[in-house]
């Protein structure tokens, strides 16, 4: 089949200017590479640090003997960003392993991630396991990375990563005997009278002491036994409830582990949901 004519030359036998193309055909004139859309962040996920290039995210979630923390290295600029480095420091109450998939490499606490391309993530695994019982524990860490340019100099985005007792807690469930046997060597005790509309519904009261990983021991007529043990550890917490207190408006709550600040931390947890 025959092409289209070509346009008819113009009078005085000039040839017609070629047709300009279409308006959406056209190239973009003067427009500056946009940076990509971070991808989503996990739902729950909380922001530990951010700059203009990267963010981190983290998300943690319980297992049988650890917690595991979720850590999001999400680049930010269009280009990607090269030679990131994740360097962790736990607290001697805490172990620690990392994971990463390939081509991360990790050495000791260090994880390094050759590239992350513009608005992709690199995903590192923190499963940590309790030494001790402290009140608050936190990692201390920092990710360093280089822009893909010739001649940027390394840059250093520190942060912090916080668990508090809830996230090391499981429920540990166990007999009152042996309830009784560790009531001795946890010694760190406090004690509390709470005012609380649940002080003569013992079913209530268990449920609000459970939802803070503690086990349900035995009920002893007004008086409610619970146990809780931290991730992988031989470390205890007790907490012994007596309900009807003050005429029916109070419950009285002694907390027993091996660490004050601990059993400080659990007692003002239970008090608050409590009232």
């Amino acid at each position: 089949m025959d092409g289209p004519a070509a346009p008819a030359p113009a009078a005085g036998g000039a040839p017609a200017a070629p047709m300009a193309p279409p308006m959406g055909l056209m190239a973009p004139m003067g427009l500056t590479p946009q940076a990509p859309a971070a991808p989503a962040p996990a739902a729950g996920a909380a922001s530990l640090a951010q700059d203009e290039l990267l963010q981190v995210m983290s998300t943690t979630r319980p297992l049988a003997d650890a917690t595991e923390a979720s850590l999001s290295l999400s680049v930010r600029n269009p280009v990607g960003l090269r030679n990131l480095t994740l360097q962790l420091e736990p607290p001697p109450s805490l172990s620690m392993s990392l994971a990463a998939p390939p081509p991360a490499a990790i050495t000791g606490n260090r994880v390094t991630i050759p590239f992350v391309a513009g608005g992709a993530s690199g995903a590192v695994a923190v499963t940590l396991t309790s030494q001790a019982a402290l009140a608050d524990v936190a990692v201390q860490g920092q990710v360093s990375y280089v822009e893909p340019s010739a001649g940027s100099e390394p840059r250093i985005l520190p942060f912090k990563l916080t668990l508090s007792p809830a996230e090391l807690l499981r429920p540990h469930k166990i007999s009152t005997a042996e309830y009784g046997q560790l009531w001795p060597s946890h010694a760190a005790e406090r004690k509390q009278m709470v005012a609380t509309a649940k002080a003569n519904d013992a079913n209530a009261f268990q449920q609000t002491v459970e939802r803070n990983s503690l086990a349900h021991v035995e009920r002893i007529g007004m008086e409610a036994l619970f146990c809780g043990r931290l991730a992988g550890s031989q470390h205890y917490v007790l907490v012994h409830g007596k309900l009807g207190q003050m005429n029916g408006r109070a419950v009285e709550l002694t907390v027993r582990s091996r660490e004050p600040r601990f059993t400080e931390h659990v007692l003002r947890r239970l008090s608050e949901q409590l009232a």
